[in-house]
């Protein structure tokens, strides 16, 4: 089994309130299922901070206790679909777990929980178990409205299918091109 944490947009290059929730939420996952594997993701997604979500999500899981050598830091997503393709990108050859527990925010988990098992696909046994619950403001997109947008994003594709997901995510999203998936394309 594995746990994976989902970023959140920095501040600065502190850890922020809302990701704190999320971490502590993952730790206490990987604590409670006796599990070894923690993945934190997220990439740069503020211009003005010139550190990844998922290296500050990592030093502050290890300030915790968490064993660095038990961390997966899975720095290149900018967005949801992205935490989820790089976390099974990340996941695949370093493990053979079939189990992902999702830590995120409570009103993020339905959004998560979906686009990890459009990802992951049906060999893998996706859940969110527990929630962070915040009153942080969040910047995100109404719930309704963004999960309507992430299933016109993976109808055509079959779930698990990376390749395809990569080829959508260079062809049609916003955040990502070519460049991001250099090692892939290149092999």
């Amino acid at each position: 089994m594995v746990v994976v944490v989902l970023g959140n947009r920095l501040r600065s290059s502190d850890i922020h309130e809302h990701l704190r929730g999320r971490v502590k939420l993952g730790i206490d996952l990987l604590r409670e299922l006796d599990t070894e594997t923690l993945v934190v993701t997220g990439g740069q997604t503020n211009p003005d901070v010139e550190t990844t979500e998922s290296a500050v999500m990592r030093e502050y899981a290890v300030e915790r206790g968490v064993d660095p050598n038990n961390i997966l830091t899975e720095p290149r997503g900018k967005d949801t679909i992205g935490n989820a393709y790089f976390s099974r990108r990340a996941i695949e050859g370093r493990t053979d777990e079939s189990t992902v527990r999702v830590a995120t925010s409570c009103y993020h988990v339905a959004r998560a929980v979906y686009i990890f098992e459009c990802c992951f696909g049906d060999g893998y046994d996706v859940s969110a178990p527990d929630c962070y619950d915040s009153n942080v403001p969040t910047e995100e997109l109404d719930e309704d409205e963004s999960i309507s947008l992430n299933r016109q994003f993976f109808a055509p594709i079959e779930p698990g299918d990376l390749a395809t997901i990569r080829d959508r995510m260079i062809e049609t999203h916003d955040l990502y091109d070519a460049s991001d998936f250099a090692d892939e394309l290149d092999a």
